[in-house]
């Protein structure tokens, strides 16, 4: 297999689990809120899920992010420690029950 040009190299997976009469209106303050704030950093929104968590009164929110590659990767961190990032996450983990992000680089098998 190989990568076509222009293919994403890096994903950061955010997983947040939420009370589940707060994760309509937290997903609707992800996308006025920081999404514009993120794709002005150099993350593309490549999808979003919802999905039952293992409380019966909580939803789990997936939310996946792509940039280019490592270096778009590095520029991005390197301007997200803003008070408008750092209020955003400061204010999910007030309502989150857990959260947790992953930084994946893509790799292509045999």
């Amino acid at each position: 297999m190989t990568m076509e040009a222009g293919t994403p190299e890096i994903g950061i997976l955010d997983r947040v689990t939420l009370p589940r009469s707060e994760a309509d209106p937290w997903i609707e303050r992800l996308q006025h809120q920081y999404r514009p704030s993120a794709e002005a950093r150099g993350l593309t929104l490549a999808g979003m899920w919802q999905t039952r968590a293992d409380e019966s009164d909580a939803v789990e929110v997936v939310v996946l992010w792509t940039l280019p590659g490592p270096r778009e990767f590095f520029g991005m961190r390197a301007t997200s420690h803003t008070d408008a990032v750092t209020a955003w996450w400061r204010e999910t983990d007030a309502l989150a029950l857990s959260r947790e992000r992953r930084v994946m680089r893509r790799t292509d098998g045999p």
